[in-house]
Protein backbone atom coordinates (compact mmCIF):
# COMPACT_ATOMS: atom_id res chain seq x y z
CA UNK A 1 0.00 0.00 0.00
CA UNK A 2 1.30 3.38 -0.99
CA UNK A 3 1.20 6.51 1.63
CA UNK A 4 -1.73 7.56 -0.32
CA UNK A 5 -4.14 4.20 -0.16
CA UNK A 6 -3.14 3.77 3.49
CA UNK A 7 -4.74 7.48 4.24
CA UNK A 8 -7.56 6.70 2.12
CA UNK A 9 -8.20 3.74 3.76
CA UNK A 10 -7.92 5.38 7.32
CA UNK A 11 -10.61 7.69 6.39
CA UNK A 12 -12.59 4.95 5.08
CA UNK A 13 -12.29 3.24 8.74
CA UNK A 14 -10.63 0.08 7.02
CA UNK A 15 -6.46 1.12 8.40
CA UNK A 16 -4.29 -1.93 7.22
CA UNK A 17 -2.99 -3.43 11.24
CA UNK A 18 -0.01 -2.05 12.98
CA UNK A 19 1.23 -4.89 13.95
CA UNK A 20 1.14 -8.87 11.98
CA UNK A 21 2.14 -12.59 12.81
CA UNK A 22 2.60 -15.44 10.74
CA UNK A 23 3.96 -19.03 11.01
CA UNK A 24 6.44 -19.65 8.42
CA UNK A 25 8.87 -22.30 7.69
CA UNK A 26 13.09 -22.40 7.58
CA UNK A 27 14.91 -24.37 5.75
CA UNK A 28 11.39 -26.62 5.30
CA UNK A 29 11.02 -26.54 9.47
CA UNK A 30 8.02 -25.26 10.60
CA UNK A 31 9.47 -24.34 14.73
CA UNK A 32 9.51 -20.35 13.88
CA UNK A 33 6.86 -17.67 14.51
CA UNK A 34 7.81 -14.37 12.36
CA UNK A 35 6.32 -10.60 13.07
CA UNK A 36 6.71 -7.50 11.91
CA UNK A 37 5.21 -3.50 13.11
CA UNK A 38 4.66 -0.82 11.58
CA UNK A 39 6.71 2.22 11.51
CA UNK A 40 5.64 5.58 11.74
CA UNK A 41 4.77 6.33 8.00
CA UNK A 42 5.62 9.72 7.78
CA UNK A 43 9.63 8.67 8.39
CA UNK A 44 9.45 5.07 7.60
CA UNK A 45 12.83 3.50 7.08
CA UNK A 46 11.76 -0.35 7.52
CA UNK A 47 8.24 -1.08 6.08
CA UNK A 48 5.46 -3.72 7.08
CA UNK A 49 3.59 -4.41 4.36
CA UNK A 50 1.76 -7.21 3.16
CA UNK A 51 3.89 -9.51 1.23
CA UNK A 52 2.96 -12.56 -1.45
CA UNK A 53 3.12 -15.65 -0.17
CA UNK A 54 6.32 -18.18 -1.29
CA UNK A 55 9.89 -18.51 -0.79
CA UNK A 56 12.30 -15.53 0.38
CA UNK A 57 15.85 -15.65 0.91
CA UNK A 58 17.19 -15.25 4.34
CA UNK A 59 20.03 -14.11 6.53
CA UNK A 60 20.18 -13.29 10.00
CA UNK A 61 20.51 -9.66 11.57
CA UNK A 62 22.82 -9.66 14.57
CA UNK A 63 21.54 -12.32 16.23
CA UNK A 64 18.98 -15.32 15.95
CA UNK A 65 15.93 -13.04 16.80
CA UNK A 66 15.79 -10.33 13.32
CA UNK A 67 15.71 -11.73 10.25
CA UNK A 68 15.77 -10.17 6.68
CA UNK A 69 14.27 -11.60 3.62
CA UNK A 70 14.31 -10.71 0.17
CA UNK A 71 12.68 -12.27 -2.64
CA UNK A 72 10.35 -10.73 -5.77
CA UNK A 73 11.48 -10.30 -9.29
CA UNK A 74 14.27 -8.79 -10.28
CA UNK A 75 12.51 -5.43 -11.75
CA UNK A 76 10.87 -5.20 -8.13
CA UNK A 77 12.69 -7.04 -5.18
CA UNK A 78 11.21 -7.14 -1.24
CA UNK A 79 13.16 -7.16 1.19
CA UNK A 80 11.95 -7.03 4.85
CA UNK A 81 12.97 -7.33 8.55
CA UNK A 82 11.08 -9.50 10.72
CA UNK A 83 11.12 -10.45 13.83
CA UNK A 84 11.98 -14.58 14.54
CA UNK A 85 10.77 -16.15 17.81
CA UNK A 86 10.08 -19.97 18.51
CA UNK A 87 6.83 -21.30 17.91
CA UNK A 88 5.29 -22.57 21.19
CA UNK A 89 3.14 -24.78 19.53
CA UNK A 90 6.25 -26.60 17.79
CA UNK A 91 9.43 -26.08 19.25
CA UNK A 92 12.74 -26.64 18.77
CA UNK A 93 14.23 -30.08 20.10
CA UNK A 94 17.91 -30.11 20.81
CA UNK A 95 20.79 -27.28 18.41
CA UNK A 96 19.25 -26.49 15.05
CA UNK A 97 21.73 -26.57 12.61
CA UNK A 98 19.70 -23.02 11.25
CA UNK A 99 20.70 -21.30 14.24
CA UNK A 100 24.57 -21.12 13.40
CA UNK A 101 24.37 -20.34 9.91
CA UNK A 102 26.07 -16.55 9.34
CA UNK A 103 24.81 -13.76 10.84
CA UNK A 104 25.04 -10.32 8.98
CA UNK A 105 26.08 -6.88 11.26
CA UNK A 106 25.75 -3.45 9.24
CA UNK A 107 28.69 -1.47 9.20
CA UNK A 108 28.56 1.13 11.99
CA UNK A 109 31.63 3.25 13.78
CA UNK A 110 31.37 2.18 17.75
CA UNK A 111 32.92 4.63 20.62
CA UNK A 112 36.57 4.62 21.30
CA UNK A 113 37.29 1.24 23.13
CA UNK A 114 33.87 -0.60 22.41
CA UNK A 115 32.65 -2.63 19.49
CA UNK A 116 30.89 -5.63 18.03
CA UNK A 117 30.48 -7.57 21.28
CA UNK A 118 29.48 -4.90 23.46
CA UNK A 119 26.39 -4.30 21.80
CA UNK A 120 24.83 -7.92 21.84
CA UNK A 121 21.14 -6.75 21.64
CA UNK A 122 20.06 -4.97 18.29
CA UNK A 123 16.55 -2.74 19.41
CA UNK A 124 14.33 -1.83 16.79
CA UNK A 125 12.41 1.29 17.59
CA UNK A 126 8.99 2.14 15.87
CA UNK A 127 8.15 5.63 16.84
CA UNK A 128 9.19 8.51 18.97
CA UNK A 129 5.18 8.66 20.03
CA UNK A 130 5.48 10.47 22.91
CA UNK A 131 7.62 14.04 23.35
CA UNK A 132 6.89 16.13 26.73
CA UNK A 133 8.52 19.52 26.12
CA UNK A 134 7.59 22.58 27.65
CA UNK A 135 5.77 25.52 25.94
CA UNK A 136 7.35 26.79 22.93
CA UNK A 137 10.69 24.93 23.46
CA UNK A 138 11.74 22.53 20.74
CA UNK A 139 14.60 20.34 20.07
CA UNK A 140 17.24 21.62 17.00
CA UNK A 141 16.74 21.15 13.50
CA UNK A 142 13.01 19.10 13.52
CA UNK A 143 10.38 18.82 11.47
CA UNK A 144 7.40 18.49 13.72
CA UNK A 145 3.05 19.23 13.86
CA UNK A 146 2.71 20.49 17.42
CA UNK A 147 -0.18 21.11 19.55
CA UNK A 148 -0.20 22.85 22.90
CA UNK A 149 -2.70 21.57 25.63
CA UNK A 150 -2.00 23.83 28.78
CA UNK A 151 0.59 26.46 29.48
CA UNK A 152 2.52 23.22 30.96
CA UNK A 153 2.14 20.94 28.08
CA UNK A 154 2.90 20.45 24.26
CA UNK A 155 2.25 17.48 22.10
CA UNK A 156 4.85 17.00 19.23
CA UNK A 157 4.42 14.87 16.35
CA UNK A 158 7.55 15.19 13.80
CA UNK A 159 8.45 13.17 10.58
CA UNK A 160 12.06 13.86 10.81
CA UNK A 161 14.15 12.94 13.97
CA UNK A 162 17.92 13.60 13.57
CA UNK A 163 19.08 12.24 17.30
CA UNK A 164 19.63 15.99 18.82
CA UNK A 165 20.20 15.86 22.56
CA UNK A 166 17.16 17.84 24.13
CA UNK A 167 17.44 19.79 27.27
CA UNK A 168 13.39 19.89 28.86
CA UNK A 169 11.11 17.30 28.91
CA UNK A 170 10.99 13.94 28.39
CA UNK A 171 10.95 11.20 24.99
CA UNK A 172 8.82 7.54 25.40
CA UNK A 173 9.73 5.51 22.42
CA UNK A 174 8.38 1.86 21.10
CA UNK A 175 10.59 -0.54 20.58
CA UNK A 176 10.95 -4.58 20.37
CA UNK A 177 14.13 -6.71 21.07
CA UNK A 178 14.95 -10.57 21.18
CA UNK A 179 11.21 -11.89 22.66
CA UNK A 180 9.88 -9.10 23.42
CA UNK A 181 7.56 -7.84 20.81
CA UNK A 182 6.42 -4.47 21.91
CA UNK A 183 7.49 -2.52 25.12
CA UNK A 184 8.52 0.84 25.73
CA UNK A 185 11.76 3.15 26.37
CA UNK A 186 12.00 6.31 28.50
CA UNK A 187 14.71 8.81 29.18
CA UNK A 188 14.22 12.35 30.71
CA UNK A 189 16.23 15.03 30.39
CA UNK A 190 17.63 15.22 34.26
CA UNK A 191 19.40 12.38 33.74
CA UNK A 192 22.67 13.61 32.75
CA UNK A 193 23.94 10.25 31.99
CA UNK A 194 20.97 9.73 29.08
CA UNK A 195 21.89 12.36 26.55
CA UNK A 196 18.12 12.60 26.00
CA UNK A 197 16.83 12.39 22.32
CA UNK A 198 14.17 11.65 19.96
CA UNK A 199 15.34 8.78 17.84
CA UNK A 200 14.43 7.50 14.04
CA UNK A 201 12.55 4.21 13.40
CA UNK A 202 14.86 1.64 12.58
CA UNK A 203 17.48 -0.62 14.30
CA UNK A 204 20.21 0.22 16.73
CA UNK A 205 22.81 -2.08 18.48
CA UNK A 206 22.58 -1.74 22.23
CA UNK A 207 24.03 -2.66 25.57
CA UNK A 208 22.95 -2.94 28.77
CA UNK A 209 24.31 -1.27 31.59
CA UNK A 210 22.30 -1.90 35.23
CA UNK A 211 18.84 -0.62 34.39
CA UNK A 212 20.08 1.36 31.61
CA UNK A 213 19.27 0.61 27.83
CA UNK A 214 22.08 2.12 26.17
CA UNK A 215 21.11 2.55 22.22
CA UNK A 216 24.27 3.56 19.64
CA UNK A 217 23.48 6.01 17.52
CA UNK A 218 25.19 9.72 16.38
CA UNK A 219 25.54 13.08 16.99
CA UNK A 220 24.98 15.45 14.37
CA UNK A 221 28.79 15.50 13.15
CA UNK A 222 28.28 11.71 12.25
CA UNK A 223 30.22 10.65 15.66
CA UNK A 224 29.44 7.50 17.89
CA UNK A 225 26.86 8.82 20.92
CA UNK A 226 24.99 6.45 23.18
CA UNK A 227 21.44 7.45 24.42
CA UNK A 228 20.56 6.01 27.65
CA UNK A 229 16.78 4.78 28.32
CA UNK A 230 14.88 3.18 31.15
CA UNK A 231 12.80 0.58 30.02
CA UNK A 232 9.13 0.35 30.76
CA UNK A 233 8.16 -4.03 29.87
CA UNK A 234 6.20 -6.30 32.03
CA UNK A 235 10.10 -6.92 34.00
CA UNK A 236 12.02 -4.83 33.14
CA UNK A 237 14.64 -6.88 31.04
CA UNK A 238 15.46 -7.70 27.29
CA UNK A 239 15.54 -11.22 26.86
CA UNK A 240 18.28 -13.22 24.98
CA UNK A 241 18.43 -14.28 21.41
CA UNK A 242 16.39 -17.58 20.62
CA UNK A 243 19.01 -20.07 21.76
Amino acid sequence: MSRKEEIESAENGIEPPHWVYFYGTLNGENHWVFDCRKENTLRESIPCTTIPTGEYRGRWIHNNSIMQIVGGPPEKQISRFLNVSANPKNPLIGDDPVLHYGIYDFPVQFPRGKGLKDYPILVHIYDGNSLAIPTRTLPARTRCNIHTWSVYQTTVNCNERPPIEIHSGYVTLDFSAGEISFASLHCDVGWRWSHCSVLDPGLYYTRIDKDRVMLLTHDENGKPREVGFSMQTPNNRIQSPIK
